[in-house]
């Protein structure tokens, strides 16, 4: 936690000061971004984050890594329309009530897994300043699909022909899954050290709406971003 608060507060003060940007500034580069499409390979810590899908499910999620791709086009030297994909496994422990079926009231249970997250979002971003560093701000919109991989009780065959084993089935179990709208916002650095390197790095925050009466999660993530222009 304190390692997060540190970052966040060092992106606050460069953000916040107009004279850091030009100690970054390498005169050898070109500046212009208007016209470009941006394109970076992403890794990134998310913290953890307790959260309920329903009055019945309570879920601690674990602090997580993760890996993703980004690409944007620059319409002007301050705005440009990006799209992120993101994914991550974390660790998380859920507490539910299951209906034990002879009529007696609700049992607790606690279910440890690994969930798979994917998050796909159309963002916003604008530089504040023209040049290759820049402060910049982002906010954005789209889904994150949930999977807890946990069986729904549900399974279905599957059969196939394997060329050195012959004919063989498998059962496999369908698992408790949502794909829900998801927005947010962040603020972060632009750096271009050179005309074919990019390297971002960003705080942000993720709200994912869950249907339901539970409290939906508000996720924040440190992002490194490495890449070019194009």
């Amino acid at each position: 936690m304190n390692i997060r608060r540190s970052i966040v507060l060092l992106t606050v003060a460069m953000v916040c000061s107009p004279t850091g940007a030009q100690d970054f500034r390498v005169p050898s580069v070109d500046n212009k971004r208007t016209g470009n499409v941006d394109l970076t390979f992403q890794l990134f810590y998310t913290g953890d984050e307790d959260f309920s899908i329903s009055r019945d499910s309570d879920i601690e999620q674990d602090d997580t890594y993760g890996f993703g791709i980004g690409v944007a086009y620059n319409f002007n030297e301050h705005f440009a329309l990006g799209f992120d994909f993101n994914f991550s496994e974390p660790d998380y422990q859920a507490e539910v009530f299951i209906n034990p079926g002879d009529g007696g009231p609700p049992e607790p249970r606690t279910i440890k897994a690994e969930a798979d997250i994917v998050t796909a979002q159309l963002k916003g971003i604008w530089h504040f300043q023209e040049g290759n560093f820049t402060p910049y701000a982002e906010a954005g919109a789209g889904w994150t699909y949930f999977d807890s991989n946990v069986s729904d009780g549900n399974s279905f065959l599957s059969c196939w022909f394997d060329p050195v084993f012959g004919y063989r089935c498998t059962r496999f179990s369908n698992t408790y899954d949502e794909t829900n709208f998801s927005y947010g916002g962040g603020l972060g650095l632009r750096w271009e050290p050179t005309n074919k390197l990019l390297l971002k790095l960003s705080y942000s925050l993720l709200s994912v709406d869950f249907d339901g009466p539970g409290s939906d999660p508000l996720l924040q993530t440190i992002k490194f971003e490495i890449g070019s222009r194009y």
